[in-house]
């Protein structure tokens, strides 16, 4: 189980139904394989939603047929779909097949924001330097809500810490080897 440099595990205790398995991603989203480049921030929905109804929500066979790759909040973070699959989460086929999905709490704490630093940098000591991406930089919504105006200062706050070199990683036979990370 990876550890962020923040001391905080990452869960990988579910898997979500809704994504596409690397070998997939081209015939599926006519985008070329999955390469990631990136990482979209999104906010769950309402402000009080609880943690672990939105991870179960999202990992679920649910009715909006979407999915994250990490679901977050100050002190938690759960991996619920592989980072060399593509969740579906961007709402547009190159936002799947580029970037990680991240589902924040709405109510962007000061310490929702750290963890979410401290994810990206994981991720960047993993995959090298990487965009961070609005929702709404891939279709017409409010989300990432709070977060939107916050982007500067998030990319700001990954920069400013020296990220812990990430783990050794098992990959998966047939994944791209510059995959990671959970459910292996």
């Amino acid at each position: 189980m990876p550890t962020l440099d923040n001391g905080i595990a990452i869960g990988e205790t579910i898997t979500a139904h809704n994504s596409t398995a690397a070998a997939d991603v081209p015939a599926v989203f006519k985008n070329g394989p999955r390469v990631v480049t990136g990482v979209t921030v999104h906010h769950w929905g309402s402000d009080g939603q609880r943690f672990d109804d939105v991870v179960r929500y999202l990992a679920s066979n649910n009715d909006r047929q979407n999915s994250a790759h990490f679901v977050l909040q100050e002190d938690r973070v759960e991996c619920i779909v592989n980072t060399y699959d593509a969740a579906w989460h961007a709402g547009h086929p190159l936002g799947n097949t580029i970037t990680i999905g991240i589902e924040c709490r709405p109510e962007m704490t000061a310490g929702d924001r750290a963890t979410l630093a401290s994810l990206i940098r994981w991720l960047e000591g993993v995959y090298g330097e990487l965009v961070v991406y609005k929702h709404s930089d891939w279709q017409n919504t409010a989300c990432p809500g709070r977060y939107a105006g916050q982007i500067d200062a998030l990319v700001a706050a990954i920069n400013n810490v020296t990220a812990a070199p990430a783990p050794p990683v098992k990959v998966p036979a047939g994944a791209p080897a510059h995959d990671c990370c959970c459910h292996d």
